[in-house]
């Protein structure tokens, strides 16, 4: 583990400013005035084959200096055991194996690496809901998400990895056993030495009570930009401001950046009403996504609070077949010009 991520274990706690530097010695910076150095990151969907070097290249082509890795874990709907690395038709991309062969690419690349555990539960339920009314299957969870998540851990501190995520939107998880999570948050702390973080959903982060014992404010930004479908006729900066101050308020009551570990929004009508909805057909439009991270990043990116952030997210060359038009990724579409002008730290083009 290198000095740069050492340091802030020995000054906990510290003015955010210094401790988005820390992680951010990897990444990209932004280059426009006033602004600080911001987390330029991709967010790669873990391929069900090992991928070729165009992964990499193609990421670093756009100016990202940083990558999110998403290895899964899996529960059968109506069970709590948290099973990984052990599912026959995991994908290669989620499972330890893919992990350390991207972090070990990503690193020969001089890319910054967040390794950020997900969790996949039977049916499509969704994890911000997941609660049990038995306290032995809550202790079976906490047992086995406890193992799942320290295993990566430990990896990450194996591989050098800048930052690790100890959990994605498992708001009624948190709310239901507190002990579990500070204890959780301290074991981490006792295997890793680098930065951590937490991705809570975007209407419930300022519920999670342990901000102050991470080094980023980590939300997956799927904020809504417009409550109507009238999409194109909606100001997509001004629509920030209605977002912007509780981001502010939360990270200046403790003392953290605020991180995107997930922004992004689809290529279809619709994309901004509801940008969290991606298991629907809806009607592909290209303007949409690109006038939601027009918006973003002209409203957003340049805050002193705010460190960046993990668009959703890319895909591997061979997982672009198909049709792609009216899903989250920028690939292929007009806004991945748009992106790489804001990571290469060029001028944001008028938002009309």
């Amino acid at each position: 583990m290198e000095f740069k991520q050492l340091i802030f274990r020995q000054f906990v706690p510290l003015t955010f400013a210094f401790t988005s530097a820390l992680f951010l010695l990897g990444c990209a910076a932004t280059n426009a005035p006033g602004t600080t150095e911001k987390i330029e990151g991709v967010s790669i969907e873990g391929p069900s084959v090992p991928s070729d070097e165009s992964l990499m290249t193609d990421i670093i082509q756009i100016g990202a200096g940083a990558i999110c890795l998403m290895p899964y874990g899996y529960m059968r709907a109506g069970e709590s055991e948290v099973r990984h690395d052990q599912v026959e038709w995991q994908w290669w991309g989620e499972r330890e194996e893919g992990v350390r062969i991207m972090c070990q690419e990503a690193k020969a690349n001089e890319l910054s690496v967040m390794i950020k555990p997900h969790l996949w539960i039977g049916r499509g339920e969704f994890t911000g809901s997941l609660s049990f009314k038995e306290a032995s299957e809550q202790k079976n969870w906490n047992r086995s998400y406890g193992n799942y998540i320290l295993k990566y851990a430990r990896l990450a501190e194996e591989l050098d990895a800048e930052l690790f995520c100890i959990g994605t939107e498992l708001c009624s998880q948190v709310a239901d056993d507190q002990l579990f999570w500070s204890s959780l948050i301290s074991d981490i702390r006792s295997v890793y030495r680098g930065q951590i973080t937490y991705a809570a959903n975007w209407d419930c982060y300022s519920d999670f009570p342990f901000w102050s014992e991470l080094d980023y404010i980590g939300v997956d930004a799927y904020f809504p930009i417009t409550d109507t479908e009238s999409e194109g006729d909606i100001d997509v900066v001004k629509a920030w401001d209605r977002w912007k101050p509780g981001l502010k308020a939360l990270s200046d009551s403790v003392d953290r950046p605020i991180l995107f570990t997930e922004y992004g929004y689809r290529s279809c009508v619709g994309g901004l009403e509801k940008p969290w909805i991606g298991d629907q057909e809806l009607e592909a439009d290209q303007s949409t996504q690109f006038r939601g991270y027009q918006g973003l990043y002209a409203s957003v990116w340049n805050e002193p609070w705010f460190a960046g952030g993990f668009l959703w997210k890319w895909h591997c060359k061979g997982h672009l077949e198909g049709d792609r038009s009216a899903d989250y990724t920028p690939q292929n579409k007009p806004t991945l010009e748009l992106i790489e002008s804001v990571y290469k730290g060029q001028s944001l083009k008028k938002v009309e």
